[in-house]
């Protein structure tokens, strides 16, 4: 093997021909930026999906306990959870939910129908990361629903209402009608005690979150809509979400199936750019073929003495293969070193900013082994495709007729 490693090695360096230079030079640099562009793209888009998922799942819990029927019993679910699931189980939260129309104090004009979500301030923050998501007052925490009608709206619902920290905030909601023809619609001052931004512009623009004991003074009552459950690090989501079903007998919601269509979206996006820029791969990949053509025409006097020499055909297209894959692979790790030092660059300095309409604040870049691996993979299998390719012609070459040539 080292005979053949060495041979091939002379074949590429020692040649004169300006022609194969050049072409060895296109065929490295082809495939050099075929594969830094697959790698980049491909951490682009897993940057994308994690970070998405990242502030999806910062803002919901692992799992939510819900019925349509009633309103659900928290202290009775969340007792049987501590003494039956207390090893799988970390957390679980309450929430009361109503609609309402919310306009400012000093406003005429209804801004627009938000969710209005009543929590346990205590629970919430070891159930979700909404506390690390207040941007207003610098350092709150959720603790600040505990002031008096106090209440925390997203930072696209300020910007709307023309609102800061301390301002006042009217919601205005229509009690249930029980039976009567006509209704009345009842409205509530709250006070802004802090503005949050997860970056789900659905939650930013939408969503009033206050306390429980505010929640009743709007609505009238705290009837628990929902429960949010946080599993415990070593136990899949999918496990308890059963378990939890089978026990209860209520519906019992992965916070993935909140978002099913974005999800499968991300997913399939990901997947589907990485087989579209492998055929940018393929197309540099044929440059191989066409250098080992080259090549191959302007070594017969090589490989006609090699034969005489007694190397086998085999062997022989063993050193154009050799050629073949090293360039390619070589010109791929330099590839996927560049593709990683750009995404270095891109997740910890930030260099291209992106609107609100993204999950992500920035353009995210993450590789991983994986991905290195895969792009590696596909280099490999073009590389030795386009080789044994261009190399299937080696064994119609005749020994006798190659050393008329050279006389």
């Amino acid at each position: 093997m080292k005979t053949l490693l060495f041979i091939a090695r002379r074949f590429v360096f020692s040649t004169r021909e300006k022609t194969i230079k050049t072409m060895i030079r296109i065929t490295a640099i082809s495939i050099l930026i075929g594969s830094c562009a697959l790698a980049l793209v491909a951490a682009v888009m897993n940057g994308f999906e994690q970070g998405t998922r990242k502030a999806i799942q910062g803002i919901h819990p692992d799992l939510i306990i819900t019925s349509s029927d009633a309103p659900l019993n928290y202290k009775k679910i969340d007792e049987i959870i501590k003494q039956d699931f207390k090893s799988t189980v970390a957390s679980t939260s309450p929430y009361a939910q109503e609609s309402a129309l919310i306009k400012a104090a000093d406003s005429k004009m209804i801004t627009q129908i938000v969710t209005v979500t009543g929590l346990d301030p205590v629970a919430e923050q070891q159930t979700t990361k909404l506390a690390s998501m207040i941007k207003q007052p610098v350092g709150g925490s959720l603790t600040l629903l505990n002031t008096p009608d106090g209440a925390f709206i997203g930072t696209t619902l300020a910007s709307m209402l023309c609102a800061t920290v301390g301002d006042e905030i009217i919601l205005m909601h229509a009690p249930e009608l029980s039976g009567k023809s006509t209704f009345s619609v009842e409205q509530a001052t709250v006070k802004i005690a802090g503005i949050f931004k997860t970056g789900i512009d659905d939650i930013d623009s939408r969503v009033v979150f206050c306390s429980l004991p505010t929640f009743k003074n709007i609505f009238g009552h705290k009837n628990i809509a929902t429960i949010g459950v946080t599993v415990a690090p070593h136990v899949a989501d999918c496990t308890i979400q059963r378990e939890l079903h089978d026990r209860f007998e209520l519906d019992v919601l992965s916070w993935k199936e909140l978002y099913p269509a974005l999800l499968s979206a991300l997913t399939l996006e990901k997947y589907a750019m990485f087989f579209i820029l492998a055929l940018i791969l393929l197309v540099a990949s044929m440059n191989i073929a066409s250098l080992l053509f080259m090549l191959i025409t302007q070594k017969k006097m090589e490989i006609g003495v090699l034969k005489t020499m007694g190397l086998t055909d085999r062997e022989i297209t063993r050193i154009f293969m050799i050629i073949g894959v090293g360039l390619a692979v070589g010109s791929s790790i330099i590839g996927l070193g560049i593709a990683s030092i750009a995404s270095f660059l891109l997740n910890h300095f930030h260099i291209i900013s992106l609107p609100d309409v993204y999950y992500v604040s920035h353009l995210p870049a993450t590789m991983t082994f994986s991905i290195a691996g895969a792009v590696l993979a596909v280099v490999l299998l073009l590389s030795i495709a386009a080789s044994y390719l261009a190399t299937r012609g080696l064994r119609s070459l005749e020994t006798s007729s190659v050393l008329k040539q050279t006389e």
